[in-house]
Formats: C-alpha cells, sequence, structure tokens
C-alpha cells in the first residue's frame, strides 16, 4: 500500500510539473514569480531537507559513539537511515537541479537577480545563526544539569547529558559553517559595490530579525529566571534544585547574550553607513536634537554646522580657558553631519 500511493503521487506529480515548468513555463525568462519559485524551490524543497536529514544523520552517529542510545541493537538504533536518505537524495536532488537554473538565469539578467541572491544569502545566513544560537543554548542547559546534580548521580545515572552534547556537536557543525560562509559573504561587499547593501530592505528585516526574536526571547527567559529565584527565594528553598529547574531560561539568555550584542553593533554600523552615504549623495539626514557646547566668538561654526544639517541646533558657551574655536572644511562639516545622523 505505501508503494502504491508514493507511485501514485509520483505520476500525477511529474505530469503536473512537467507539463507547467518544461513546457508552459519554458520561456518565462526574467519574471519575478519565476525566480522567487526558483528560490523558494531551492531553499524550502532543497536546503532545509537536506540541513535537516544531515543532522539527523549526524546526531544518530553522534549518539551510538557517545551518548545513550535507546536501543542497543544497531540495527534498531539506526532504522531511521531509509527515510532520511530518501529525504536526503530528494533533497539534494531538489537543490541541485534549481540552483542550476538559477545561476544559469543570473547569468542572463544579473541586476534583476541580485535581490532575490542576497534574500537567498541572508535566508541561509539566518538559518545557521538559529542553529548556532539552540547549540548554545543546548550547550548550557546540559552544563547547568551536569552541575545541578550530584557527582553519584552524574557517574552513575543515565548519562543522557551525552546526547545533549551530540546534539550540541550535530547543531554546530552544521550551523557554523552555514552561518560564517554566508554571513562573511554579505559583510564583505561594500555599499559601493552593492547598491547600498546597509541600506538594503532585505539586511534591515534579517537585522531587524534577529534584535527583534533576541530581544523577546532573552527578556522572557531573563523574566521567568527572575521569578523563579525570587519563588524560592521567599519561600525558603533557594537551592542548585532552583538553578537546575531554570537551566533552560538561562541557556537561552546565555545564548542570547552571545549574538544579540554583535548584531546590535552591526545595526550601529550600518546606521553610520547610511548616514554617510546620504550625506555623500546630498540627501538631508533626519532632523535630530543637537546641542552644540562652543567657546565664545564660535558662532560662524555653528552658523556652519546648521547651513549642513539643514536646521538650527542649540549652543551653549564652553567657558573653559582653553577652549577653542574649531575650524573645518566643508567636507569635515560632511563628516560631522553623518556622524551626527
Amino acid at each position: 500500500p505505501p508503494m502504491r500511493s508514493a507511485l501514485a503521487l509520483l505520476l500525477v506529480g511529474a505530469v503536473v510539473w512537467g507539463a507547467h515548468w518544461l513546457h508552459f513555463a519554458r520561456g518565462d525568462y526574467g519574471s519575478l514569480l519565476r525566480r522567487v519559485y526558483l528560490y523558494v524551490f531551492t531553499i524550502l524543497g532543497g536546503v532545509i531537507p537536506v540541513m535537516v536529514s544531515l543532522g539527523i544523520v549526524m546526531y544518530g552517529v553522534l549518539v551510538w559513539l557517545m551518548g545513550v542510545p535507546i536501543q542497543e541493537a544497531a540495527g534498531i538504533h539506526f532504522r531511521f537511515l531509509p527515510a532520511v536518505l530518501a529525504s536526503l537524495s530528494v533533497g539534494g536532488g531538489l537543490w541541485a537541479y534549481h540552483w542550476t537554473v538559477v545561476q544559469r538565469e543570473a547569468e542572463a539578467f544579473p541586476s534583476e537577480s541580485r535581490g532575490l541572491r542576497r534574500s537567498y544569502a541572508y535566508i541561509l545566513a539566518a538559518l545557521g545563526l538559529g542553529a548556532l544560537a539552540v547549540g548554545v543554548a543546548t550547550l548550557v542547559t546540559a552544563s547547568v544539569g551536569i552541575l545541578a546534580e550530584s557527582a553519584r548521580e552524574v557517574v552513575t545515572g543515565p548519562d543522557l547529558w551525552r546526547n545533549q552534547m551530540a546534539l550540541v556537536i550535530t547543531l554546530g557543525l552544521l550551523g557554523g559553517p552555514l552561518w560564517g560562509y554566508y554571513w562573511w559573504s554579505v559583510q564583505r561587499q561594500s555599499p559601493e559595490g552593492d547598491a547600498g547593501q546597509p541600506a538594503s530592505l532585505t539586511r534591515r528585516i534579517f537585522v531587524f530579525a534577529v534584535l527583534g526574536v533576541g530581544a523577546l526571547a532573552g527578556l522572557g527567559s531573563l523574566v521567568f529566571l527572575i521569578f523563579a529565584f525570587l519563588r524560592d527565594l521567599l519561600e525558603g528553598e533557594l537551592s542548585l534544585t532552583a538553578v537546575r529547574d531554570a537551566r533552560v531560561a538561562l541557556g537561552i539568555v546565555v545564548a542570547v547574550a552571545v549574538f544579540l550584542p554583535y548584531y546590535w553593533m552591526v545595526h550601529r554600523q550600518d546606521s553610520r553607513a547610511e548616514a554617510l552615504e546620504a550625506v555623500r549623495k546630498g540627501v538631508r539626514p533626519r532632523k535630530k536634537e543637537v546641542t552644540l557646547l562652543v567657546a565664545p566668538g564660535g558662532d560662524a561654526f555653528a552658523r556652519g554646522l546648521e547651513a549642513a544639517l539643514g536646521y538650527r541646533v542649540n549652543s551653549l558657551v564652553w567657558a573653559d580657558p582653553d577652549a577653542g574655536r574649531p575650524q573645518i572644511s566643508e567636507a569635515e562639516y560632511k563628516q560631522l553631519v553623518g556622524r551626527i545622523g
């Protein structure tokens, strides 16, 4: 019965897909919908099944080598392999075929395909970052669980923490190269070489999504940690058991603390680059409340800054005897405006 169902789906799917993709849409080059289809099937139909399948295989092998398998017989433990290998082969085939078509059409329409290829890189970087963050959280969770238990329980109990370490290694081996390669590839693209890369909508969505998800996860876990601590403290039951019970929240807080500051700095750098680019193109920056601390007689500098900004600034007198009066060029005014922006 499973073979009959699979063959029915295969025959119908092959006829429908082949008729539409190979015949009706064979000349539809350059359309946005076609490129969206290609990238969606490359990512959802190819990359994700391949990554999940590789992760399952790696985790299963590591659990067998260093963990605590549920079944002692290798044949029973590795019975997941047929389904995983099927998913890996189908996903890899979809990925290879659609990526070949993407590469061929990107050469014909380079300017139109640049945005989608950049989105593809950010999506893969997001998948790798998610795997790394989960790996860090799992590592902290397992470590706290080990430290909170007594030595006797760790040595003689069910060493299930080894399975967690196998999961940490799997997530690190999958997420690390994926995030490192694709994030490095988008970071090395200069604003001049990629039509304003820091200001692109795709990059903004990615950075703000990381900041938003990280802030929500970190704040929620931190609230739970404080609640658990105060609850046990007020009940007079504060001990390592409370730390063990809150180890998942602690792991999330640590994972957020590892990645969130870095992406906050990326956001700040992008904002500065965008402001400098706007000044270079002659676009007025967003109005801000600016206070200028200047020595007596520095009215000319204040007027020059106001002219460069396009709005008035608040001036305060710098009364120190050694305060000087800055003399800067027009280019330096533009740099100062960019820094204010």
